[in-house]
């Protein structure tokens, strides 16, 4: 995710993300733990806007979200970056299927990104991130999910009403 410019990121160039479906969002417990869902509201409200914020995510501009249930495809995605007063909504993403992703030598590796305005990510069937590891996970957040120039993108193309 790149910071915003704006309140809070004016001069600090990180993010605190949370991952957000139409009515609920994910807080991140780190790349070996579930991200913990709640109901929009409460995960934008006060209490995790001065508390804990966007838990194993809080300040980081990549971060990994486990155990994540899209339901069924088409699913939808909006990547979120917390402020104080007014959280930047990134603009959502469409998803009609799972990164086309493998592992080799140990590290993870997707050819089909999902990207939007100011961010990238990769979803990644649980039972390959089972396999792959919380430590292949990070790696792959840490080294940057932008895609190569032989890897497709879908930019977003929907808009959430919330």
């Amino acid at each position: 995710m790149e910071p915003g410019n704006y309140g809070i990121r004016r001069n600090n160039k990180s993010a605190d993300p949370l991952l957000c479906r139409e009515w609920d969002c994910y807080v991140s417990g780190g790349a070996d733990t579930d991200a913990r869902a709640m109901h929009r509201r409460r995960a934008f409200g006060i209490g995790r806007t001065l508390g804990s914020r966007a838990g194993a995510c809080s300040n980081s501009l990549g971060c990994v979200f486990r155990g994540i249930d899209l339901g069924s495809y088409p699913a939808v995605l909006q990547p979120v970056d917390m402020h104080v007063l007014r959280h930047d909504k990134r603009e959502p993403t469409v998803l009609r299927e799972t990164s086309a992703c493998r592992i080799v030598g140990g590290a993870l590796e997707c050819q089909h990104a999902f990207q939007g305005p100011g961010y990238v990510m990769w979803v990644v069937p649980e039972t390959l991130a089972e396999r792959a590891g919380s430590g292949a996970l990070q790696a792959a957040v840490d080294r940057g999910l932008a895609p190569p120039p032989n890897m497709a993108a879908t930019p977003a193309t929907y808009r959430m009403t919330r």
